[in-house]
């Protein structure tokens, strides 16, 4: 687990998160508390997107899916569709570029198999979407984006 940051929903008082993520760099972990957990969950969703579902529908790590010829731009048009989309509900999103963002990140874990692609491996159902992943409120049709379609 690379970072973990924390935030409130509905008026909680930002010193009650800070708490929580003081107690969590007790217990030795990279944790943060942050004012804006939406852009946080946006920064996230992009690079899930860009990796998960290629990787479990491939078998390919992270680093494959960056390098490979044909699933490389399916993964950088994920990101950029969901940082499209992020923009256009005006979420404040401090990335200014989704596909520098989710290559810096693969790169640090080029082995790496999301969770994905290991309930699919090991032959679970989609739990893990309904339970670690959050899907964004609207989808880009919604938020008036249109669909990536990688060249």
């Amino acid at each position: 687990m690379r970072a973990l940051r924390f935030g409130g929903y509905g008026g909680l008082d930002h010193a009650e998160v800070e708490n929580v993520a003081a107690a969590w760099r007790l217990g030795g972990f990279d944790a943060r508390a942050v004012s804006d957990i939406a852009a946080m969950q946006w920064e996230k969703l992009i690079c899930n997107v860009a990796y998960s579902a290629p990787c479990a529908l491939t078998g390919l790590t992270v680093g494959e899916v960056m390098d490979d010829e044909h699933m490389g731009p399916v993964s950088r048009a994920a990101a950029t569709e969901a940082w499209d989309t992020a923009r256009a509900l005006d979420v404040a999103i401090s990335v200014p570029d989704p596909v520098e963002m989710v290559r810096d990140f693969g790169a640090q874990m080029p082995a790496a198999k999301p969770s994905a692609l290991l309930d699919h491996e090991a032959g679970a159902s989609a739990r893990s979407c309904s339970s670690t992943a959050r899907c964004p409120a609207r989808p880009p049709r919604q938020a008036g984006t249109p669909r990536s379609t990688p060249r």
